[in-house]
């Protein structure tokens, strides 16, 4: 090997892939044994590389309950777009060096969308409630007034890969999506920048709450045909009518 860095050479292969490697489907792995590094050198290196330059991203932040999920990371997106949420969420102390709260929606149109709220504003969505299933049920007898309606306003929508886009980012650690419904079409605005994203966590409905609300197979579809693979070993969340699925980009590990 050169002395060319671990983080150099992870740059060199991010800035490349989707002209040059991707049609050979070269990930980053054997793109390092192609440069003469042996495979357990490899795990070695990738283990030990420092946390100083990840980034990752927290789409439906709410007041920043998730951020622990990001220790260790040099920047976090924080993307938040209740009101009343946002306001503590921007006022919050973290470790990060650099702590970025957006007060948006992530959705497939960059513009404006209504949104609506709830004074439970962990069930604020941009989707409208189906009361006609079981997990809205469970809802009315775990969760007082979470179906209280406060208001609906129209806030600011971004798609993923315009923030990239416009932040020049080049590798992302980790995306977290809590969006009520919309989980899929959050990750579908990555667009082609999903190949940068080493690993996402959606939280996906079992049953319907929301009308419109992505499923389950719809997801795992999702994500096998852009080469990510489910990690089961690592959920966070399941109440047995949603759960949080995390998701392995093939091309990183």
């Amino acid at each position: 090997m050169d002395n060319t860095t671990f983080e150099q050479h992870r740059q060199t292969w991010v800035n490349e892939w989707p002209d040059k490697w991707r049609p050979l489907d070269i990930d980053f792995e054997t793109y390092m044994v192609m440069k003469g590094m042996s495979l357990d050198e490899y795990k070695s290196m990738n283990a030990e590389s420092p946390g100083m330059n990840k980034i990752g991203i927290d789409v439906g932040a709410c007041i920043g309950e998730s951020l622990d999920q990001f220790k260790g990371f040099h920047t976090v997106y924080a993307i938040e777009p209740g009101p009343e949420e946002f306001f503590q969420l921007e006022r919050k102390e973290t470790e990060f060096k650099n702590y970025i709260p957006i007060n948006s929606v992530v959705g497939l149109e960059n513009g404006e969308v209504e949104f609506i709220t709830y004074h439970n504003g962990r069930f604020s969505s941009m989707l409208e409630f189906n009361k006609d299933t079981k997990f809205y049920k469970y809802c009315e007898d775990t969760c007082e007034s979470f179906d209280d309606l406060k208001e609906k306003i129209n806030v600011k929508c971004i798609r993923l890969d315009s923030l990239i886009e416009e932040n020049n980012i080049k590798e992302i650690e980790y995306i977290k999506i809590d969006t009520q419904g919309t989980d899929l079409d959050v990750v579908k605005s990555l667009g082609d920048k999903i190949s940068i994203v080493k690993k996402i966590s959606l939280e996906i409905q079992l049953e319907e709450l929301y009308k419109g609300s992505s499923t389950k197979d719809e997801v795992f579809s999702y994500m096998f045909m852009n080469n990510f693979r489910h990690d089961d070993d690592n959920n966070h969340y399941d109440n047995g009518y949603e759960k949080d699925f995390v998701f392995i980009n093939n091309r990183f590990y």
